[in-house]
């Protein structure tokens, strides 16, 4: 049961993370942008998102999901890279949520929460 327990456990972290990034409730240094406007702002928000993305692509976890097949749980006698699994996923999802927050970001601009601004309707 604890080996099923600690698997949730870690996928939830990792696949969690990769969501708080989406909504930008994580990784996120904004107390300094949100008191900016314009082309400052617009600087510094493509800057935050460029170092979460580049965190997402470089702690890849590739090598550790690699090096888990070498080793098992008990008592299951699976291999423990399907603990490491989420982590290259997670850095994946984080290295597309930014560029997409960069992007979107660009073309409507930065507002307060992370979120780009809504065209009115």
């Amino acid at each position: 049961m604890q080996e099923v327990t600690s698997t949730f456990f870690i996928y939830g972290v990792f696949i969690g993370a990769s969501a708080a990034t989406r909504r930008s409730d994580h990784l996120n240094l904004s107390a300094i942008t949100e008191v900016m406007t314009g082309r400052t702002r617009q600087v510094f928000e493509v800057f935050n998102r460029s170092v979460i993305l580049l965190v997402g692509l470089v702690i890849f976890g590739w090598q550790n999901f690699l090096t888990g097949f070498g080793s098992f749980r008990m008592p299951s006698m699976l291999p423990i890279a399907y603990l490491y699994a989420p982590i290259p996923v997670c850095g994946v999802l984080v290295a597309l949520f930014s560029l997409e927050q960069i992007i979107n970001g660009i073309r409507k601009g930065f507002v307060a929460g992370g979120e780009p601004a809504r065209e009115p309707a």
